[in-house]
């Protein structure tokens, strides 16, 4: 959490006093928690059913709750459409490879791992949009690839 905050907080998050943040960051905190319980049902299923069975029902039931609202509010064209083809198959994909971990080792040893994510996200702003990541950037993600290796190391 420490190399996420550092990440965060280098690129002004929190930095206003109008309060701004709070909701955006509200939403996201309550999206980690609902993908931390995800991480716990996929680490269950994982223990008695195929990855495949269960990519299969987390993405069935993903897309029921998700019809309507993306039915009332779908409004993409062009390439745009091409993005989000590519969006879903990489998610799956992800997913899927998700599952593979949550099947041979524990949560709490693989969620940290998921941090990652924010330096893939620094690596991916740098090749494809021309964002330099800044010193406080590179050292957040730093503190997350020492985190993640120590975690996975002692768990030997």
């Amino acid at each position: 959490m420490a190399g996420a905050a550092i990440v965060v907080l280098s690129r002004g998050a929190f930095a206003g006093s109008n309060g701004g943040y709070i909701v955006p960051a509200a939403v996201v905190l309550l999206g980690a928690l609902l993908l931390a319980a995800e991480h716990i049902f996929i680490k269950i299923l994982a223990m008695s059913d195929r990855p495949l069975v269960t990519l299969a029902h987390a993405n069935f039931f993903g897309a029921l709750i998700i019809l309507l609202p993306a039915l009332l509010t779908w409004r993409s064209s062009g390439p745009i459409n091409a993005a989000l083809l590519c969006l879903g198959p990489l998610a799956i994909l992800g997913q899927y490879l998700n599952i593979r971990g949550y099947m041979s080792a524990s949560v709490s040893l693989l969620a940290p791992i998921g941090y990652t994510s924010l330096v893939f996200a620094a690596l991916w702003g740098w090749l494809f949009f021309a964002q330099l990541p800044t010193l406080a950037v590179i050292s957040g993600c730093l503190v997350i690839a020492i985190g993640g290796t120590v975690l996975a190391v002692s768990r030997k």
